[in-house]
């Protein structure tokens, strides 16, 4: 591995990230993202092995961030490095083939275990992940969160946060027409009318996860 991305908006995350990757890789050469335009930047100039990049990212939709490394660029490989609950997000962004999630709640060596995996060419997931994933197999779906695509949870945790249609459309840079299609989908999956039983419900549903 000669060159590695770290996408991430908080400062001491990326430069503690960097310290743990030095250590075990002293020749790798590391470069920092802040946001999306810039990741997207950095990702154009540069030949990539391996990015890591947060999920909750200013400056637009990650989603669309890895469906455009990968299409830039299939074989640099992308680790998904996320504060947000595993459970939720892990599998969706496996879907998209990333070639790994690890959560930031991990130790700090295990970033070290992940990239390896991953640069080895099989997928990281923590013991905790994989379980879910093969859980969920044995089951039908029961949990309306199991049922969003990765779009409508991305839309969902702005609503979560109190953000309206307009805000979530400037944040992931899509059309208001856009967001409020996905909201009503939203609104259906729950079987709900209104904003307010929507993020009810959902609290009511991921205790389960």
């Amino acid at each position: 591995m000669k060159n590695l991305l770290i996408v991430d908006d908080h400062s001491i995350v990326r430069l503690g990230v960097a310290n743990v990757i030095k250590n075990s890789f002293p020749k790798v050469t590391i470069e920092h993202a802040t946001n999306i335009p810039d990741a997207i930047e950095k990702f154009n100039s540069t030949n990539f092995q391996l990015a890591i990049i947060d999920i909750k990212l200013p400056g637009g939709s990650t989603l669309d961030l890895v469906k455009q490394f990968s299409k830039k660029n299939s074989s640099c490989k992308i680790l998904m490095f996320s504060g947000l609950n595993e459970a939720q997000y892990g599998e969706r962004y496996i879907k998209l083939n990333v070639n790994g999630f690890l959560s930031k709640h991990k130790p700090a060596d295990e970033i070290i275990t992940a990239i390896e995996k991953v640069l080895e060419g099989h997928i990281y997931m923590s013991d905790e992940l994989k379980s879910k994933v093969e859980s969920k197999k044995l089951r039908k779906y029961k949990n309306p969160v199991e049922k969003l695509s990765t779009r409508e949870l991305e839309v969902l945790y702005f609503i979560l946060d109190g953000y309206g249609n307009l805000e979530i459309a400037d944040k992931l840079k899509l059309k208001n027409s856009t967001v409020s299609t996905y909201k009503k989908r939203l609104m259906e999956k729950f079987d709900v009318a209104n904003v307010l039983d929507l993020v009810d419900k959902y609290k009511f549903f991921t205790k389960e996860i």
